[in-house]
């Protein structure tokens, strides 16, 4: 262990969970919410894992998130989200030597970033995320609204990989969407219930179930061209989505079940 630092006691405190967005990673360190109430964000150097700065997150948001795109730290803040059609999200880019906004933007719904394509940060709707995307130009700060097509707006999921949109279903449908123009690809049935995030290569995507089924899709058409099955029926993530995958080199990393993972290699699909 290089080092452990506590970020905040007591029950209300935020966890310093990546996937949700309590934290993220910079070259400079790890920026995580911060303090028992959850009130600040700070960032912990990456070799002493000591507090560099601390700031206090808006007052007014009903729900602060932590993200980064191309080394970049952002925080992403939404107010109005539980009342339909109010949802407003701030978009600021931090400073990692100061931890304040270098430029903050305003879109409307209730907004996470999904990643950066080109000089484009990439939005989808948390409470709706196929119903469109939205982009920042991090140059100009200028906005775009994407249009998704109408039937994209069951999707339960929306990720970015390799500059494509993949949206998901409880179902197992997937569809690849062009960021840019709101574009479906393709869409396919995957045969995996409940798809988590994706992971992609030059030539497949790559989704699993919370049991651990796997199917590889074509990269250009959708169309499954391989399986594995799962390795936990039990029926303990009935309610939720499959967990991230990681892809390194031929070696696919498939988390399942409660606190399992196990690894095949991607030819052999």
């Amino acid at each position: 262990m290089l080092w452990r630092t506590r970020t905040a006691l007591g029950q209300t405190a935020s966890v310093p969970d990546g996937e949700h967005g309590g934290a993220t990673a910079v070259p400079e360190g790890v920026i995580t919410l911060y303090g028992d109430q959850g009130d600040q964000y700070a960032l912990l150097d990456a070799d002493t894992g000591e507090v560099r700065w601390k700031r206090p997150k808006p007052q007014v948001a009903d729900d602060c998130r932590l993200r980064a795109a191309t080394e970049r730290a952002y925080l992403i803040c939404t107010t109005g989200r539980w009342h339909k059609g109010t949802a407003r999200t701030s978009v600021s880019q931090l400073s990692t030597a100061t931890g304040k906004p270098s430029w903050t933007v305003e879109a409307k719904g209730a907004l996470d970033v999904l990643g950066q394509d080109g000089d484009h940060l990439v939005l989808a709707d948390t409470v709706s995320p196929g119903g469109g995307l939205t982009l920042v130009d991090v140059s100009s700060r200028a906005l775009t609204a994407v249009r998704v097509p109408a039937e994209q707006s069951d999707a339960a999921g929306a990720y970015l990989v390799r500059g494509t949109v993949y949206l998901t279903r409880t179902s197992g449908g997937v569809s690849a969407i062009s960021p840019r123009t709101g574009r479906t690809l393709w869409d396919s049935n995957s045969t995996v219930e409940r798809p988590g995030p994706p992971a992609a290569s030059a030539t497949h995507v790559y989704v699993a179930s919370p049991s651990g089924r796997v199917a590889a899709l074509n990269a250009v058409t959708g169309k499954v061209e391989g399986t594995r099955s799962g390795r936990d029926d039990s029926g303990s993530a009935d309610n939720t989505s499959g967990a991230p995958l990681t892809l390194v080199g031929d070696a696919l990393y498939v988390p399942y079940g409660e606190r399992s993972v196990y690894t095949l290699d991607v030819r052999d699909l």
